[in-house]
């Protein structure tokens, strides 16, 4: 249990901002996907379906091969970071949002978790450094806007062998992926049902090259 007070002083559509107290007791609430603890601050996203995570994230575990170096952009709190960690080499979580980074951090600890570093900033300013001759694979799992287009130009410039992209937005998935084609082969999408009874779904789709 906990008691915080968030300060957004922003003009814009989004309720909380970064500037975060915890006035008493911890700052989040714990989740488990698996064997895995997280912790949800009040700032910070974490999918809305429990029951399907797991199911969604186990698609990307399984798309990915064994002891790859990887780069995870819009990390978050870090559960897919943390989720693929078993099978990875080494695991960077890209993230802006500071009190996210927080929560990756803490849950990294708290799963006894080594192999996984966060770096805090926009994916735009952030993905470019992250990448290097030992990388492999990237994920992606942006915000419903999808990708700007200086990041795919990153990502097409790279020597990355494999791409593993979570959306949950058709439309901006079927631009980006016109634009990773030009040098990527689309082989596969997998939807995931996170918002039984609506129009809404997750996917893993999969660009080799």
């Amino acid at each position: 249990m906990g008691i915080l007070q968030n300060v957004n002083q922003r003009n814009t559509k989004v309720v909380l901002g970064e500037k975060e107290t915890t006035w008493y007791g911890r700052h989040f609430v714990k989740e488990k996907i698996g064997d895995l603890d997280f912790q949800i601050g009040l700032s910070t996203f974490f999918q809305v379906n429990p029951f399907q995570i797991k199911n969604l994230y186990d698609l990307v575990l399984q798309e990915l091969p064994s002891d790859s170096n990887v780069v995870d952009a819009y990390c978050g709190i870090g559960t897919i970071s943390l989720y693929v960690a078993s099978k990875s080499k080494k695991v960077v979580g890209l993230e802006e949002n500071s009190n996210s980074i927080r929560s990756a951090v803490g849950a990294a600890k708290a799963n006894g978790i080594v192999n996984v570093a966060f770096t805090k900033g926009k994916v735009l300013r952030t993905l470019q450094a992250a990448l290097n001759e030992k990388s492999d694979v990237v994920i992606l799992d942006p915000p419903r806007e999808g990708l700007d287009p200086e990041t795919k130009k990153i990502l097409l410039n790279s020597k990355i062998h494999k791409i593993l992209y979570v959306s949950c937005n058709p439309e901006t998935l079927l631009r980006d992926a016109v634009a990773l084609t030009k040098v990527f082969k689309y082989t596969k999408m997998t939807p995931v049902d996170l918002f039984p009874h609506t129009s809404h779904l997750e996917s893993v789709s999969v660009f080799t090259r």
